[in-house]
């Protein structure tokens, strides 16, 4: 047996130590040894994948072992003939064979541009012809791989955020969808009303549109983020936000017609006492008398529950921490997080004893259910439930960008997509425990969104807006989108209890069971739920322009 020393030195190792076991996938391992500069050789990756492999099965901790030898299953029938490991390598001949075309295509060329004469000899500009139309043969080999991210170099192609992250390039477009996949009508009791419209059938035809227009063109992210959504049966509705192809499908008044009768009516109105309260305090620490403000406010706080059960508690936290003036310096992600979001997330859904807030650095076990090749991704934010001293359901997640991500329009669109798959993953494992409220976060502002599944239509509606109070200056903002806040938290917690009692007391599926959908899995779908860059599109969210 290869000692360990011997083992930790060789190539493709490393892909090992900076993964988490549980996300160890045949594939990534293949095509981060590609990226590197290590010679690339399907028999010596084979060796040393197989070498690695049998290492951990007999040398790593319990868990290494049992993710290894998934691993080495999954690999062994990838290599298979027609396994995706075996596709990736026929991928990588395609490339090579390409190249070595261009490049006898461009000495040709060369030859020819090196003739004064150019112009003149006809003979020249024959062999140009001819040698362009070789090139066009040969690219024709890619065929089908064509549309698969253009060609594995460009989609491979990878570079640093400042924050840490590595990813893909944002030319990323879903076009990837089987020649027979399609959404059929089903039985028409099932499907969903509103007046005398079906909605249901309606929306399968939007579906069906969103996929000629993968096959034709692609779907963008910035353009394309309901159409994509859609594919995975989630209708997004946001006021304003429509895409083109949606209001064709459906006509505006429709879908605000569906967006108000599924947007909750709840209203909570915040008491004259708290909001004088609030503004009072508020108006004192800009004042100039910050200490003041907090030992005034402590004393409303320990007297009047109405001025506690109303955030008063996040009030006085700002007015502790946040700086007089918004600093100007553009922050990280996690300073976003940790100094502005992470006080009004926890006032708001977090209670040590029943459920909590996390900022999870794993994968939703939620979407491991659905996991196939290649690994699950994380949200930035969740509220799970505590159930045996033990965090065992996600109730809220989010996704979070900092204000320098503000322009940013194709990872804020991506977010949006994100986000949509997370959600739907929690409403497919907890579809008999109540609809799920989530939060998706971008710059200082917070959009609420919740969902749930209707008629096997996943409704992702968004519910409203709140800001974020980066300094004290915000704080007056903050008090007016307090009613928000307060309608939300009341949601989340009907929810909790809803979805802990079912916790508690398991019951038998109920018919909305029958209604759950398949989340698109196509290759280049699951490379959206990731951290990427911004291009410049049309963007119906308006992301990056107010």
């Amino acid at each position: 047996m290869p000692k360990e020393i011997d083992i930790a030195d060789k190539p493709g190792f490393s892909y090992f130590i900076t993964t988490p076991c549980e996300e160890w996938d045949a594939l990534e391992y293949h095509e981060e040894w590609c990226a590197s500069k290590h010679p690339i050789n399907k028999a010596t990756i084979t060796v040393a994948i197989t070498r690695q492999l049998e290492w951990f099965m007999k040398q790593g901790s319990e868990e290494e072992k049992k993710e290894a030898n998934r691993m080495f299953k999954q690999f062994k029938e990838g290599v298979k003939a027609g396994g995706y490991i075996d596709d990736f390598w026929i991928k990588m001949d395609l490339e090579r064979k390409i190249n070595l075309q261009e490049i006898k295509v461009s000495a040709e060329v060369r030859k020819i541009q090196s003739d004064k004469c150019l112009i003149m000899n006809k003979r020249s500009l024959d062999v140009l012809k001819e040698t362009v139309v070789e090139h066009n043969e040969a690219s024709a080999l890619l065929g089908d791989f064509a549309r698969d991210g253009q060609d594995v170099r460009k989609r491979r192609k990878q570079y640093h955020q400042l924050d840490g992250y590595t990813t893909p390039s944002p030319d990323i477009i879903i076009d990837d969808i089987p020649c027979g996949f399609s959404f059929k009508n089903g039985d028409p009791v099932d499907d969903l009303h509103v007046g005398e419209t079906n909605v249901s059938l309606l929306f399968r035809n939007y579906q069906n549109q969103s996929l000629n227009i993968a096959r034709d063109k692609g779907l963008f992210v910035e353009s394309n983020v309901q159409e994509i959504l859609s594919l995975s049966s989630i209708l997004l509705l946001a006021s304003n936000s429509y895409s083109n192809t949606m209001i064709d499908h459906f006509g505006l008044s429709l879908l605000d017609e569906i967006h108000q009768k599924f947007k909750s009516e709840q209203q909570i109105v915040l008491d004259s006492n708290s909001e004088t309260t609030f503004r009072k305090a508020v108006k004192m620490a800009m004042g100039g008398s910050r200490d003041d403000a907090i030992i005034w406010l402590c004393g409303k706080l320990s007297s009047e529950q109405s001025l506690r059960e109303n955030l008063g508690f996040i009030i006085l936290d700002c007015l502790r921490v946040l700086p007089s003036s918004k600093i100007r310096n553009e922050h990280s992600e996690i300073t976003h997080y940790t100094n502005f979001l992470d006080r009004i997330m926890k006032g708001l859904f977090d209670d040590p004893d029943k459920h909590v807030v996390q900022w999870p650095n794993t994968a939703l076990n939620e979407s491991k259910t659905r996991k196939a090749e290649g690994r699950a991704k994380q949200p930035d934010f969740t509220t799970s439930i505590i159930c045996q001293l033990q965090t065992s359901a996600t109730l809220f997640v989010g996704e979070v960008s900092p204000p320098s991500k503000r322009g940013d329009v194709y990872k804020n669109c991506n977010d949006l997509i994100r986000l949509g798959v997370f959600m739907k993953d929690i409403l497919d494992s907890s579809v008999d425990k109540g609809a799920d409220i989530k939060c998706w976060a971008s710059n200082y502002k917070v959009d609420y969104y919740t969902m749930d599944l209707v008629q096997g239509i996943y409704i992702m509606i968004h519910i409203g807006q709140m800001l974020v109070p980066a300094s004290l200056k915000d704080m007056s903002s903050f008090v007016d989108d307090i009613e928000l806040s307060l309608r939300v938290q009341d949601i989340f917690r009907k929810s909790y209890e809803n979805f802990y009692t079912k916790l508690c007391n398991p019951g038998s599926l109920t018919k909305k069971a029958t209604f759950k959908r398949e989340t698109l899995c196509t290759p280049k779908f699951r490379q959206l739920v990731s951290k990427t860059h911004d291009v410049n599109r049309s963007c119906p969210f308006w992301f990056g322009r107010f």
